[in-house]
């Protein structure tokens, strides 16, 4: 094939300022920061601020230097050591977090009784080792300083410590009516023990009601397959056995439940040289997601077309493999010709040229905020190519024997109010949660929660449900908490707490439903134990406890017979807006944590607010920019919010994430973003259409990291098709430029013995989900900067996950590079640091020594890929939840990261102050601790053995790290693959970390026609 050309002829770039040359992306890219980025926040300058703290300390001098010393702290042994624990040594304890059906297993490393770092946990079959960006967060999430301390009521002569007897009084009111007007409502949820608790609480209180409801749910899932089938089923997808994926609006990789696994699954196939052959993942979406960029065929529909869509590719398998009842393939055919043909011909030939294959195994997978009607002809189709059983399962709905579960959320929350403005229910229990912020614009929700008598929200932190009931209960998080969960496929695994509850009064929904059955506290502990008796034995208890799953044998899977489906298609005309679950914050419960509000977005690069997101034809029609403030009506609900043009969104359609535009939220959430629950109805909770847009005379900054960092046009990204790479399995070291004679200007030092690290990134498989930066801030104590000094390009994460576009404007591919130090050998930045605070350690790798350090910046400005961070400011003081210290003293710092945060802080890594230059170091931690421990063992470190965060976070299994000089390690066997390439060969870098190019695997027919 041709070599790749490099971004700079437009083969790849990164944002529509790149493409469009504008002022703003020429100004990062002459310089590395932006205009009056170098000053202080203020009006003083550096220069300034330097002479008069030089003054300053001039003065100070005259008084003398003996006060001048760090103040004084001491360090108490223990009494009595706890059992298995040993200073300096974490320990790992398994756990689960569950969000709704999602329900991951977890290993969580622990410091003297300090969790400080998720990880998966490999015997889970819902996280199978890894986990996502949420997941590590979490842990941010246990020692937010903002989280509710203690109950609080808004009753005007109300007295907090009067809460036990009122409930004692709610507990006996109930008895004594069987709880006539009491009502109890819940999230969607997956645990054992609550459920039995709550179908407990129904036996004695039979008057009670208990309701159901979670704004981002699989309730059209659930009622799709329901249509055709006549049972309440789920669906569970084998992506690693799936030769042929075709999705409508699923973004599995993303957003979807069981995420990790499908991405675990799914990337198992994502390698040319894999012996089960490369899959192919055709899909159909309104906007991009990661799950879009992998794909090897992308179409982009308005999301109220995919009923259409997926009925026309239902019609067309139907006529090539007959099976399916006759009123369901007249139903499809009408509802095709309708609407009309919405996939191109040759795109969808190509589709049933694959799912109709004997060669492979194909399967058709639905989002699950896409129509029940789509979700019926899934079913269907998967039926008749002979999907279901095979790849493709089905299981029961959780709890399906439960009244309150045979209800979907939309339904539970209008019945719950209108029970409320009935009179019917006087007293509510609301345990999690936030309906009066995520319950839509025209639930009443709010307006129901004033006529209750007695009301009470138990929650982690104070929110705008909080704010409108009687009182107000602490919640604790799951880190702090026994439960249980269980995965679609019926395995049941142990939440098992690592701390006791930080905030005393801290009761979880287990522990709470128990004290309203008994009027007595009894721990959640013996409530898991008594759900698990009937199998449980001690013995067979500490393993569950040790392995974090019950069973590890899921259940059996529901045959299914297709019947006719009622499930009716979506109407959806005009200009159509979609609501969609937020990549970081989900439904808005995790905005107040700092990680995931300063994660980019992995497509639209955008941290710390959402906005609409609009295609460039449909920018251009609307005379709209990025930055722009628009006003959107529909009906008589409008919502003011910031543009997005983003490519590769579908024509006539504006796409808002859900979960931002807090009112009463923490100090690192509150006032950030828009709140697209305004605009969304709780009758029509994806997409709605008729909305018209009025374009407003304010400007809003979006804080956005696609054009920082730019490489200049030099050629990083390189990829082929099968047929390519088959061709010419050599093509990516054939595209590396030619340059000057490989040889250093400088003495090179070999490194060619003991261990020598270095990684492989498989481009293949990499999603660019964005797991291994939050991993990587975990892991070595980053901070947050704030959207302000985002906005300057002063991010501090030490991984850059580079999006690039690739075609027209319009309508392209994606491609996702993670960057980090190259922890070059012929290291560039080495050869300009004055103060030699980077140099090379004799197992290969860059090493930074802080003390050294004395912030020039040269090493960054010689960086070829900029993958450097300088501490600007003590960004850790800077923090909105840094508390000012007790003791202030002229040469140490007025503040302070809040108590609570600071017991995060991994203790095996330096918490860097103000600068000093950051960078990726291997975690060379981790390397540390596994040199000392082989040593004590008397024996050599084995491969595997070290991952570094990143590697051992990543959901698709991309990054491999090890000894370069063991033959037979990965990371030595991914540099001998074909695919294996260097940024940037040309400079004689020399670098550890390389890549394996990218491969796509697209239908020949369509190759063809591109052509």
């Amino acid at each position: 094939m041709s070599p790749i050309e490099s971004d700079a002829e437009n083969k790849y770039w990164r944002s529509q300022g790149q493409l469009e040359n504008s002022p703003e992306f020429k100004e990062f890219v002459d310089r590395e920061f932006p205009k009056d980025a170098s000053v202080l926040d203020d009006d003083v300058s550096r220069r300034t601020f330097i002479k008069i703290m030089g003054a300053s300390f001039a003065f100070a001098g005259l008084t003398g230097c003996a006060g001048i010393r760090r103040p004084k702290q001491t360090i108490r042994p223990y009494a009595r050591m706890p059992e298995n624990l040993i200073p300096g040594r974490p320990n790992f304890y398994a756990t689960t977090m569950a969000i709704g059906s999602d329900v991951v297993g977890l290993l969580v490393e622990s410091h003297e009784g300090r969790p400080t770092k998720i990880e998966g946990n490999p015997s889970h079959p819902g996280s199978l080792g890894s986990t996502n960006a949420i997941h590590q967060a979490s842990v941010l999430e246990l020692y937010d300083p903002d989280r509710l301390k203690s109950v609080t009521t808004h009753i005007p002569s109300g007295d907090p410590d009067t809460y036990g007897d009122w409930l004692s009084t709610q507990v006996q009111s109930m008895k004594d009516t069987q709880g006539t007007g009491v009502a109890v409502l819940v999230e969607n949820h997956a645990s054992p023990t609550l459920n039995r608790l709550l179908d407990d609480f129904s036996k004695k209180y039979p008057n009670a009601s208990i309701y159901q409801f979670s704004p981002i749910n699989d309730d059209a899932a659930i009622e799709g397959i329901q249509a055709i089938t006549g049972k309440r089923l789920r669906v569970s997808v084998d992506y690693a056995k799936l030769d042929r994926v075709v999705s409508f609006g699923c973004d599995f990789l993303g957003t979807e439940p069981n995420n990790v696994r499908a991405s675990k699954e799914f990337a198992s196939r994502r390698d040319p040289d894999v012996e089960a052959g490369m899959n192919r993942l055709y899909m159909v979406e309104s906007h991009f997601t990661i799950t879009g960029g992998k794909a090897d065929h992308r179409i982009r529909i308005q999301p109220g077309q995919f009923d259409t869509a997926i009925a026309q590719l239902a019609s067309a398998i139907f006529k090539a493999t007959p099976g399916a009842p006759a009123p369901l393939v007249a139903k499809a055919r009408a509802i095709a010709k309708k609407g009309g043909d919405i996939l191109p011909e040759a795109f969808l030939n190509a589709i049933i040229d694959d799912l109709t294959s004997k060669n492979h195994n194909g399967g058709v997978v639905v989002g699950s905020q896409v129509s029940p009607f789509a979700h019926s002809m899934a079913v269907a189709i998967n039926q008749v190519i002979g999907a279901n059983n095979l790849t493709i399962r089905y299981y029961p709905v959780h709890f399906s024997e439960s009244k309150y579960t045979t209800v979907g959320s939309t339904e539970s929350i209008q019945a719950l109010v209108n029970a409320i403005h009935g009179g019917d229910i006087t007293t509510l229990f609301i345990l999690g949660g936030n309906p009066v912020f995520n319950s839509g614009s025209e639930s009443g929700f709010t307006d129901a929660l004033s006529k209750l008598k007695h009301s009470l929200h138990l929650t982690q932190s104070a929110n705008e449900t909080s704010h409108h009931v009687q009182w107000v209960a602490p919640k604790t998080h799951y880190l702090e908490a026994w439960g249980d969960s269980q995965t679609i496929d019926g395995v049941t695994s142990i939440v098992q707490p690592l701390i006791t509850p930080l905030y005393t009064g801290s009761v979880s929904e287990i522990e709470f439903i128990s004290r309203l059955i008994n009027d007595a506290d009894v721990s959640g502990y013996d409530e898991v134990r008594t759900t698990l008796s009937a199998a449980s034995n001690e013995k067979g208890w500490r393993r569950w406890l040790h392995e974090g799953i019950v069973t590890n044998s899921p259940a059996d899977a529901i045959s299914i017979a297709l019947g006719s489906s009622t499930a009716s298609e979506r109407s959806i005309h005009g200009l159509q807006v979609e609501f969609t679950p937020d990549f970081k914050v989900y439904d808005g419960r995790f905005t107040n944590v700092g990680w995931l509000q300063e994660l980019p977005h992995p497509v639209t690069k955008l941290t710390w607010d959402n906005a609409a997101l609009i295609g460039v034809d449909t920018a251009k029609k609307l005379h709209v920019k990025t930055g722009d403030l628009i006003k959107i009506s529909v009906g008589k609900h409008v919502l003011d919010i910031a543009v997005m043009v983003q490519p590769g969104t579908a024509d006539d359609t504006i796409v808002i994430p859900m979960g931002y535009g807090r009112t009463i939220d923490g100090r690192i959430g509150q006032g950030t973003g828009f709140n697209a629950y305004a605009l969304r109805p709780t009758s029509s909770t994806s997409v709605i259409g008729g909305a018209t847009i009025q374009k407003l005379s304010k400007t809003y900054t979006l804080a956005t990291t696609q054009e920082h960092s730019s490489m200049e046009g030099r050629p990083l990204i390189k990829e082929a098709t099968l047929t390519e790479y088959d061709e010419n399995p050599e093509f990516a070291k054939e595209s590396e430029h030619e340059g000057p004679p490989m040889k250093s200007s400088w003495p090179e030092r070999t490194y060619d013995t003991g261990n020598q690290w270095g990684m492989s990134i498989d481009l293949s498989k990499c999603t660019g989900c964005n797991a291994c930066l939050v991993a990587c801030q975990s892991e070595n104590n980053i901070p947050i900067v704030g959207k302000s000094q985002v906005a300057n390009g002063r991010e501090m994460h030490w991984i850059r996950l580079d999006r690039y576009f690739e075609g027209p404007e319009n309508d392209p591919n994606m491609v996702q590079q993670p960057m980090t130090c190259l922890q070059c050998e012929n290291a560039p930045c080495e050869q300009v640091c004055p103060v030699n605070a980077t140099v090379h350690s004799h197992e290969g790798l860059n090493d930074m020594v802080y003390n050294r350090c004395i912030g020039t910046k040269y090493c960054s400005n010689n960086c070829p890929v900029k993958v450097r961070r300088f501490n600007f400011f003590d960004f850790h003081q800077r923090n909105p939840q840094a508390i000012a210290k007790k003791r202030e003293h002229f040469f140490d710092y007025f503040k302070e990261p809040d108590k609570t945060v600071q017991m995060q802080f991994n203790p095996d890594v330096t918490i860097r102050m103000r600068g000093v230059m950051e960078k990726c170091t291997y975690c060379v931690q981790r390397i540390s601790q596994a040199r000392i421990r082989s040593k004590n063992e008397g024996r050599e470190i084995v491969d595997g053995e070290i991952k570094s965060a990143c590697m051992q976070v990543c959901p698709s299994d991309a990054i491999v790290f090890g000894n370069t000089l063991d033959p037979n390690s990965k990371v030595a066997k991914a540099k001998k693959n074909p695919r294996d390439y260097h940024i940037l060969h040309e400079l004689y870098l020399k670098a550890r970390t390389t890549y394996l190019a990218g491969v796509r695997n697209p239908h020949p027919k369509l190759v063809e026609e591109k052509a």
